[in-house]
């Protein structure tokens, strides 16, 4: 099934890649706000219940740590969301994230259909910190 939701690229724990992160919810659970289906939580809420789990149990769920030791606001960024009435995903993120292996990545995870999404840029999410390729998600 297809989500919406909220996703950063981080320097993940294999050096020199980056992995992401994210926070899902199912289009039949999603919110609707302004006629499109959405998640509910934010980028600083879900950063910040992980933040608070420190290193050592990001570690021990294989998650980067580095989420421990920066702001919400540090690495690129994005957010999904659709639009029942064109039954269509819109994919909002840092412009340094239309790259296709980013979007091979986000399309994977979300689960969304090949030919249903298109991708903007979005200055909320933008940031000047380099950003590394993923790593093989596959």
């Amino acid at each position: 099934m297809s989500n919406v939701g909220i996703f950063w690229f981080v320097p993940s724990n294999v050096p020199l890649t980056s992995t992401m992160i994210y926070d899902l919810t199912p289009i039949a659970e999603a919110s609707g706000y302004a006629g499109l289906k959405t998640h509910d939580r934010g980028h600083y809420e879900y950063w910040s219940s992980l933040a608070s789990l420190g290193s050592n149990k990001l570690r021990g769920r294989g998650e980067p740590t580095i989420i421990a030791r920066s702001e919400y606001e540090a690495y690129p960024r994005g957010r999904v969301v659709y639009d029942p009435s064109r039954q269509h995903f819109i994919i909002y993120a840092d412009r340094r994230l239309h790259g296709q292996e980013f979007i091979d990545v986000i399309l994977l995870w979300f689960d969304i259909p090949a030919g249903r999404f298109s991708v903007k840029g979005d200055q909320h999410y933008a940031n000047t910190l380099p950003v590394r390729l993923p790593r093989d998600v596959y």
